[in-house]
């Protein structure tokens, strides 16, 4: 996950290790070697921890179970509260 931090300028390395615990992800596989599942979750994981100014998830919750399906929508949108993550306004 360290990687990351090379292409998106305010990864949170912090809150990638978090997301990665929550998921339980085992950070010892390949990408290629994941579960549907575990793919998900560190799908969830970049696109959270890069705090880049859009995040656009596709259909994020595939293979998660129902536990983890709804720890994903609410960081969604505790994360959305404490930072929006769009940068247009309805007035622009």
């Amino acid at each position: 996950m360290k990687s990351a931090s090379l292409f998106y300028p305010n990864w949170d390395q912090k809150r990638a290790e978090e997301l990665l615990d929550l998921f339980h992800f085992k950070n010892s596989k390949k990408v290629k070697s994941l579960s549907k599942g575990m793919g998900s979750g560190l799908g969830i994981t970049v696109g959270l921890a890069s705090y880049s100014p859009v995040t656009i998830f596709d259909a994020p919750y595939i293979g998660l179970d129902a536990a983890s399906r709804s720890r994903f929508y609410d960081l969604l949108i505790e994360e959305y509260e404490r930072e929006p993550r769009h940068p247009l306004h309805p007035s622009h």
